[in-house]
């Protein structure tokens, strides 16, 4: 991606603690209205639409979307994953902090 002039960067921005909460808000919904999301944070409509346009910018927010139930609307929806580690670097990997824990009993490491 091409950087324009008036684009920040995500180095060029610290995310302080309401940068933070801005966000955990919109992953458990992304519909919310500033002024709602405002309300929940204690703080005016403004801070959260200027904190919002600046996520944004940057591009730590890429857009928003709908989850559907697949079961209601008639596909079934089946998920194969597989994720290759570098050799020596699944231990480094278990330690990241993400929303998928991983182990090394349910994971496996590949070599090549």
């Amino acid at each position: 991606m091409t950087s324009t002039k008036d684009e920040l960067k995500v180095e060029d921005i610290a995310l302080d603690d309401l940068d933070k909460k801005i966000l955990h808000w919109y992953l458990i919904d992304a519909r919310l209205s500033y002024r709602e999301l405002a309300h929940k944070l204690g703080v005016s409509t403004t801070t959260v639409q200027s904190r919002t346009a600046k996520l944004e910018k940057a591009g730590i927010i890429r857009g928003y979307s709908a989850m559907f139930d697949h079961d209601k609307i008639g596909f079934q929806l089946t998920a194969i994953t597989e994720v290759s580690v570098a050799k020596g670097k699944l231990i480094e990997l278990e330690r990241e902090d993400s929303p998928m824990r991983w182990s090394s009993r349910n994971s496996r490491a590949e070599t090549t």
